[in-house]
């Protein structure tokens, strides 16, 4: 009788941000892939609620195990996260078959980390976050737009809805209300599709310690292979 052979598509390895590094970094150099770098990020508030949306992971720290991503400290998700810091993340590439699912402790990046991306955006975008007050009602519907047009002109920088470009890039702080997040991993599973549902699911995990508001100290890697 035969038997049918089913390929491992995903390695044996005692560390996955191997995986996610090297699945990251080939959906974004595959053009039929787009937005590489979305998550979908869901939290709960102290209500056991949840709520989800999809954030852009700005960069993955691939020794110690977490991916930033930046938002206005009013929004919906970090009053949430204010509440309870545990959050679970997916990112799904259609292109390639591919799946990571990430659970863990969600806390603020250090004002240094935070000032810096806030410094490598376009000066627009550095308007727009200025002028958002993120999840809150807007009155009217030009009211965003106009609050961001006072803001262009307090910084000397010309209409943010026009073409026009300043000889020098206006120089605009970051604001308090705004900054990048570090999301842990504490659970990482990986998932392949294979061939006749014949998927691939791996799930790592391990422990995580606080040693300040910043960061964790990380314990070893543990993984079972799950039927999908």
């Amino acid at each position: 009788m035969s038997r049918t052979t089913v390929t491992t598509i995903i390695p044996e390895l005692d560390d996955p941000m191997i995986v996610v590094g090297q699945w990251l970094d080939q959906a974004v150099s595959d053009a039929l892939q787009p937005n590489p770098n979305a998550m979908t990020l869901a939290t709960a508030g102290p209500a056991g609620r949840p709520s989800a949306r999809i954030v852009l992971v700005k960069a993955l720290e691939r020794q110690q195990g977490y991916a930033e991503f930046y938002t206005n400290h009013g929004s919906r998700k970090a009053s949430g996260l204010r509440e309870n810091s545990w959050a679970a993340g997916v990112m799904h590439w259609d292109a390639s078959g591919r799946q990571l699912r990430f659970e863990g402790p969600v806390v603020k990046s250090p004002d240094e980390a935070s000032d810096r991306y806030f410094a490598s955006r376009p000066w627009r975008s550095q308007i727009n976050a200025c002028a958002s007050r993120q999840s809150q009602p807007l009155t009217g519907p030009t009211d965003l737009e106009q609050a961001a047009q006072r803001l262009a002109q307090a910084y000397g920088a010309p209409d943010p809805f026009g073409t026009a470009e300043p000889a020098h890039a206006p120089c605009i702080p970051r604001p308090h209300f705004w900054g990048g997040y570090r999301f842990w991993f504490a659970v990482i599973e990986v998932w392949a599709s294979g061939r006749d549902r014949f998927h691939e699911r791996v799930r790592f995990e391990r422990d995580l310690r606080a040693m300040d508001e910043f960061s964790f100290a990380t314990g070893s890697w543990s993984h079972t292979r799950l039927q999908p």
